[in-house]
């Protein structure tokens, strides 16, 4: 057998090298120095640009500084009346000029008045800010007024030693300036603000939305949007409870008489008594001083007990 003969491959000659003309060198190094320009002039705008937003930060940072400087010298839910009353002198013809827009609904005589957020920022730094959009419309018609927070917690509302009413009602704003500026010394005092729903003026028979803002640390609690919807609800049922005993022809003396009895019921469970069946108003009860339980009756199941087998 004959060996297969291989295929021989025919390669194309290689191209000589081509040699460079000498008129291209000028060109080339024109370029090069074009390049090295180009580059020199895009360092320096970069170096130009960084140093304007340098600047620009640096602008910005010392705005923010004096900003926060001028924040700091405003007066505040903790400031004296002397400190209060220097920052708005000469400026209270312009507050008086300048009252908050109130808006009031034709259908349902719901009343709101704005605030500025960041006047209530301002006077209460320790407010929360997810609600300061809800308590900036929500009108004020009483203010309690207290020596200090231990005070509140040991008598509750009844304790306070002032009550001042407004009828038309005010922003929140206004109504904490007016507290500070009857508070003599700085960091002293515990107010509790109390709103209103609409044109009926202050809450009676049913609870208010409350804020509580103590002086001594500056800390601020809210009814926060769901407790002041549940107490809006509470307060649209009893004035359409009002609504239908006046249609049943009953008399204006009467439906006062309910209103009292309500008022003084409110009162008492603030207190913290509690209504027993068959047994009237019954004080808060109060554990032993052995921990062997409590001494008064267990309204709770009292009421149970009664619901099932005495009321009848």
């Amino acid at each position: 057998l004959k060996a297969p003969q291989r295929q021989r491959q025919h390669f194309a000659p290689l191209a000589p090298p081509r040699r460079r003309s000498r008129s291209s060198e000028p060109s080339r190094v024109r370029a090069r120095a074009s390049a090295g320009v180009g580059a020199t002039m895009s360092d320096e705008a970069t170096d130009t640009a960084f140093a304007a937003a340098a600047a620009a930060a640096q602008a910005e940072n010392t705005a923010l500084v004096a900003a926060a400087e001028k924040l700091s010298k405003l007066p505040n839910a903790m400031a004296s009346a002397a400190a209060v009353r220097q920052h708005y002198a000469g400026k209270e013809a312009d507050t008086l000029d300048h009252k908050p827009s109130r808006n009031v609904d034709k259908k349902t005589g719901a009343l709101e008045i704005y605030a500025s957020a960041d006047d209530i920022l301002q006077w209460l730094p320790k407010f929360d800010h997810g609600l300061c959009a809800t308590w900036c419309r929500i009108p004020i018609f009483k203010v309690r007024m207290f020596r200090n927070k231990e005070a509140f917690d040991q008598g509750g509302l009844d304790r306070c030693y002032v009550e001042q009413v407004f009828p038309e009602g005010e922003d929140l704003v206004t109504t904490v300036v007016w507290w500070r500026k009857r508070i003599r010394e700085e960091g002293k005092g515990f107010a509790v603000f109390e709103g209103g729903f609409d044109l009926s003026g202050q809450i009676h028979l049913t609870e208010p939305p409350r804020c509580f803002v103590d002086a001594a640390s500056g800390e601020v609690r809210a009814d926060d949007d769901a407790e002041i919807e549940r107490k809006r609800t509470l307060h649209g049922k009893r004035r359409g409870m009002d609504a239908r005993w006046a249609k049943k022809g009953h008399s204006d003396e009467l439906l006062s008489k309910i209103s009292s009895a309500e008022a003084r019921g409110n009162e008492r469970k603030r207190r913290g008594e509690a209504f027993a069946l068959r047994g009237g108003w019954v004080a808060a009860p109060r554990v032993s001083a052995a921990g062997a339980g409590s001494l008064t009756l267990d309204v709770a199941k009292h009421n149970e007990y009664q619901k099932k087998f005495g009321c009848k």
